[in-house]
């Protein structure tokens, strides 16, 4: 077996045991992150509150990028 062939035997074994051991989609903090934040804007267009849609999205992307830098494992479906 050449070396590319045994570097993409490891590389395909390591993509697959992390399928196989990733956490459950309930346990991602990510997705309850963005649920919350889709309630309270929905909370906000049905109570009137006023919060600027750039505000809204600014939110939504820091919260987001905080999260994917603590993210340690893969999400499996």
């Amino acid at each position: 077996m050449s070396n590319l062939d045994t570097k993409v035997s490891e590389v395909t074994a390591e993509v697959v045991v992390s399928q196989l051991t990733g956490k459950k989609w309930y346990l991602s903090k990510t997705l309850w992150a963005n649920v919350g934040m889709i309630a309270a804007i929905w909370f906000q267009g049905h109570f009137g509150v006023a919060m600027s849609v750039e505000l809204q999205a600014l939110i939504m992307a820091g919260v987001n990028m905080a999260l994917r830098t603590i993210t340690k494992e893969p999400v499996v479906w």
